[in-house]
């Protein structure tokens, strides 16, 4: 009896043992399995991380893109906005002018006038309108810079000049 008791006991035991081992290995295979779970969780996080970033980049470069192709003004345009800035600054250099409205109104003519020479003429030459209407551009950039100095008396040269050069471009191409 003692020896069927010890027998049975030590039975016992190993199943003990066996099932016990058989836990450990089990928790081992889940711990496995969720190690590999975050690997895989890392790895599309770091997926999604690689796409946004190529998104962003895509969509940088098309907001490049958009400003290299933003639409040109045509010469009407660009004409339109000089003729009413010019106008606005004629007024303010008769007396003491508000450099504020005059920088202002230099900056919208300046900006616009710089797509002058991209454009075809009207009618005339191409080389002779390239070299007038960059003479238009230039005299613009003096009138900038007079702006800039708060000169009344080179911004009013500067628009005689701007003047002139319509007056000599209108000859040719209008």
């Amino acid at each position: 009896m003692i020896r069927f008791a010890s027998g049975l006991l030590l039975l016992c035991g190993m199943i003990v043992a066996i099932t016990g081992a058989d836990i450990f290995a089990q928790e081992k295979k889940d711990d496995a399995k969720k190690d590999d779970a975050k690997k895989d969780d890392a790895k599309k996080d770091d997926a999604k991380k690689d796409d946004k970033k190529k998104d962003d980049k895509k969509k940088d470069d098309k907001k490049k893109d958009d400003k290299k192709n933003a639409k040109m003004l045509n010469t009407k345009q660009i004409m339109g906005k000089t003729k009413g800035a010019m106008g606005d600054i004629d007024k303010q250099i008769k007396g003491e002018p508000k450099w504020d409205l005059v920088a202002t109104k230099s900056a919208i003519a300046v900006a616009a006038v710089k797509d002058l020479p991209k454009n075809p003429p009207k009618k005339g030459d191409v080389d002779s309108w390239k070299k007038l209407s960059e003479a238009y551009v230039e005299s613009f950039t003096k009138l900038e810079t007079a702006v800039e100095k708060k000169d009344v008396e080179a911004t009013r040269a500067a628009s005689k000049e701007i003047g002139a050069s319509c007056g000599a471009c209108h000859k040719l191409h209008k």
